[in-house]
């Protein structure tokens, strides 16, 4: 089953522009994954791929932009006091 999972995520991948993929944090009861771009490039909303049980699908927009601002706010309370002083330094 995990790797009917991953071939549905792979297949997903393939369809987009991005250059892999990689585990993100979970949000309201699913797996993520976020579609990774190495080249700068305008693509729109910030898409994730969604993962509960066998279900594997593209994010909606509102779902998309929902996740980015949950993301934000999980890597800034995993942030290190010097990368949030870093943070400061940069705004002054």
């Amino acid at each position: 089953m995990k790797n009917e999972v991953e071939e549905k995520i792979n297949k997903i991948w393939m369809q987009t522009p991005a250059t892999y993929y990689e585990r993100g944090y979970d949000w309201n009861g699913y797996e993520v994954y976020d579609l990774v771009f190495t080249k700068r490039m305008i693509v729109g909303h910030p898409y994730v791929i969604l993962v509960k049980g066998d279900e594997v699908r593209l994010s909606t927009a509102k779902e998309s932009l929902e996740y980015l601002d949950y993301s934000n706010e999980m890597k800034a309370k995993s942030k290190s006091i010097s990368e949030l002083k870093e943070d400061i330094q940069e705004e002054i």
